[in-house]
């Protein structure tokens, strides 16, 4: 098969629009109301604005804290002002994307104000690195006809008649395109976690003495009894350190099997939970999106939505011409 029509096959087939429109939903409302709820929205500004005070620790502006340093200047940028706006134009952006109105600008928007806000946060040393995919995966949906079914301007537009391009049983070759991107973004995420072990830590990452130090640095810094329990025991060091990197060198099969997927997915949740329970790591994003590979057009009930479509367009199309021999 020629690889240009390789390619469009698997980025671009005509699909509906159903699948990326409820990830749309369910990310934004997971971010909204698990992650970063929106009820914390006071305490989200007033950490940005205690920063501001502390100009010794902003070491590392974030490429993005810069670009916007040099747009808008940067006693714009690090202005009281400025936070305020994104804060709360964030918050007003993502009630928008979860309704679909103004769907793709408005999830563009809210994406962008909270990828300032993390890359604001990480500007003054500490960095991790959770979030950085998830809202990536979010700017991406919104170059996609994610507005295209389950929200208010499809429910619009199908109002006026606009059935053919809008609603469940549109087409469109542009929604695969975000999925399989950010697919590949997780994919590299943890390949590049695997090979950075072995590179930086070679063998004595194996040796059980590298994650005893862990365990018991970390429960002790986040109160967790579990893992200052578990860290006495070299054996399970042994084993987490193994795990942990088969793990990460071999997720990129999941692009590839589904079969692969119930086994692998699973054991992904169980190594996050179980770093969040002994160290306090959380990679909640990860788990969450592993959510891309399910087919979800397949179990999201829109059968009467998409047989009265499919009656209307029946009864716009046009008389098929018949020849008289």
């Amino acid at each position: 098969m020629n690889p240009i029509t390789l390619f469009n096959k698997i980025f671009f087939p005509e699909t509906s629009p159903v699948r990326i429109a409820f990830l749309r939903i369910a990310l934004v409302a997971t971010w909204m109301f698990f992650l970063k709820p929106i009820w914390e929205i006071q305490d989200l500004l007033g950490s940005h604005l205690a920063r501001l005070t502390n100009n010794d620790s902003f070491t590392d502006p974030q490429v993005m804290i810069q670009a916007l340093a040099g747009l808008l200047g940067e006693d714009m940028v690090r202005s009281p002002g400025f936070f305020y706006l994104v804060v709360y134009g964030s918050a007003v952006m993502g009630v928008l994307a979860l309704v679909g109105l103004f769907t793709r600008t408005s999830l563009f928007l809210y994406a962008l104000g909270h990828m300032i806000l993390v890359t604001h946060a990480y500007s003054y040393g500490e960095k991790h690195h959770p979030e950085a995919i998830y809202l990536l995966t979010l700017m991406l949906f919104s170059f996609a006809p994610c507005g295209k079914a389950m929200s208010l301007d499809s429910w619009f537009r199908t109002r006026r008649g606009e059935t053919q391009h809008w609603g469940p049983t549109a087409r469109s070759s542009l929604c695969t395109w975000p999925l399989i991107t950010a697919q590949l973004c997780i994919c590299m995420a943890y390949l590049c976690a695997g090979l950075c072990k072995l590179k930086i830590g070679g063998l004595d990452w194996f040796n059980g003495y590298t994650l005893q130090t862990y365990l018991l640095q970390d429960g002790v810094l986040h109160d967790r009894p579990l893992g200052v329990w578990l860290s006495r025991y070299r054996l399970a060091g042994i084993v987490m350190a193994v795990g942990a990197v088969a793990f990460e060198l071999s997720f990129f099969v999941v692009m590839f099997s589904r079969r692969s997927r119930w086994l692998i997915f699973p054991a992904g949740i169980g190594m996050h939970m179980g770093i969040f329970i002994l160290q306090a790591a959380p990679f909640f994003t990860f788990m969450i999106l592993y959510s891309l590979w399910i087919p979800w057009e397949k179990y999201i009930c829109l059968d009467a939505g998409i047989e009265d479509q499919a009656s209307t367009r029946v009864d716009t199309a046009p008389p098929t011409k018949t020849s008289h021999a």
